[in-house]
C-alpha cells in the first residue's frame, strides 16, 4: 500500500486542494443580494387566485396559482396556505399576502 501512501508535504498539498475545492463549491444558502431585488421582484413569482373566494372560504390548492410579480406569498409556502381560511373576499387573479389568511 506505500504507492498510494503520502508523505507529510503531498498531504498538506492534498488538505490545501480540498479547501480550495470546499471554498469553490460555496454555500447551499442563497443568498439574494442587494443588487438583484428589483430583478427578483420582477421575475420571481407569487401565488395568485385563480377565481374568486369567499371570505370564510377554506383554500384549495384549485385556488392557487403561480404568477410574477414576486411581491406576494412564495409559491414555495402554496402547501401552508391550503387549508387556511380566507379573512376577506379576495377577487380571481390577485396576487396573494399572509395576511388574508388565518
Amino acid at each position: 500500500d506505500h504507492l498510494a501512501s503520502l508523505e507529510e508535504d503531498e498531504l498538506t498539498e492534498l488538505i490545501k486542494e480540498i479547501r480550495n475545492i470546499e471554498v469553490a463549491l460555496g454555500s447551499f444558502h442563497k443568498i439574494k443580494l442587494p443588487s438583484e431585488e428589483k430583478c427578483f421582484i420582477k421575475l420571481a413569482k407569487s401565488l395568485v387566485s385563480t377565481k374568486k373566494i369567499k371570505k370564510g372560504e377554506r383554500i384549495q390548492r384549485e385556488h392557487l396559482t403561480t404568477k410574477g410579480p414576486g411581491t406576494g406569498i412564495s409559491p414555495m409556502k402554496m402547501y401552508l396556505i391550503i387549508g387556511k381560511i380566507a379573512k376577506r373576499d379576495i377577487e380571481e387573479d390577485v396576487v396573494l399576502y399572509e395576511e388574508y389568511f388565518s
